[in-house]
């Protein structure tokens, strides 16, 4: 069709969390409430598909921003009443990434690309929506890039560590910290806080992190030998790499090779690294 719509990506917020928590079948029940919730938003010139699980799909026949924002927020305010299933009684939230045919997408793929690029957008807030515009695509396009250059230097063994020295209150070194960096020939020098996030989302972070702790102790090992003291060494990682299956056997198992004591090497995990994870 010529005539112009809006493409509504609609995508409940952790609903993993709900089917692993419950089971499946208490995950089913839920995902009817939210189906009926939706279908009053049916109607004329309104169509309403599941795509996955846990995200729908809503077409309407209308682009004026306004309209669309209000009908945005009303989604949102719906899906976010309280689900009553089995004497449980909980809040589930969703984001909704909006796109506008044929302005952002003049077949379906490409549309859909768009209302998943907004959608994702709209989940760093949750419980939000967000219109897509080209800033989105561009943001999106780098980030597609440096998964695929952190994909090939996790595949190449890049050296990504850096050490920062830990001092007494005398000015002594007593132990170093080791800091992720990484300098790709094409993207120059990338910082941590913009491959980090990309390496957690594409699932690469596992991969990435057993990279950093065998090179960590590594070097750990070649200044231990060169020191007459013994330091410490401080080794941050993520909740995904923690929580891996073959964390500890893994870990234990460089610490040997390298010849290291346990009580030599700290792991480090921020709250908010937990909190994300949620």
């Amino acid at each position: 069709s010529s005539n112009p719509f809006t493409l509504m990506f609609i995508d409940i917020d952790n609903f993993k969390s709900v089917n692993d928590t419950h089971g499946h079948e208490f995950g089913d029940e839920v995902l009817k409430q939210i189906s009926t919730r939706l279908n009053h938003f049916s109607g004329e010139g309104r169509l309403i598909v599941r795509e996955a699980s846990d995200e729908f799909i809503f077409i309407v026949n209308r682009t004026d921003e306004e309209t669309i924002k209000d009908l945005a927020s009303e989604l949102i305010q719906t899906l976010s009443k309280p689900y009553n299933v089995n004497d449980n009684q909980f809040l589930l939230s969703c984001s909704i990434g909006i796109a506008f045919y044929p302005m952002h997408g003049d077949n379906l793929d490409a549309l859909l690309l768009s209302a998943d690029i907004a959608m994702y957008q709209a989940k760093k807030q949750r419980n939000a929506y967000s219109l897509f515009n080209q800033e989105m695509q561009a943001s999106h396009l780098h980030k597609m890039k440096v998964e695929q250059r952190l994909r090939l230097a996790i595949e190449k063994q890049t050296r990504f560590m850096a050490y920062q020295p830990q001092l007494n209150i005398n000015g002594e070194i007593y132990g170093v910290e080791a800091l992720v960096r990484w300098e790709d020939e094409e993207l120059g020098k990338v910082p941590p806080n913009e491959f980090v996030p990309v390496a957690e989302s594409s699932g690469l972070m596992v991969r990435l992190g057993e990279l950093i702790i065998e090179k960590s102790l590594e070097d750990m090992g070649l200044l231990t030998t060169h020191l007459a003291t013994p330091i410490q060494m401080s080794i941050n990682i993520s909740v995904k790499q923690f929580l891996h299956a073959k964390f500890i056997e893994r870990l234990m198992a460089a610490m040997d090779k390298y010849h290291l004591d346990c009580n030599r090497i700290t792991l480090e995990i921020t709250e908010n690294l937990f909190i994300e994870d949620l």
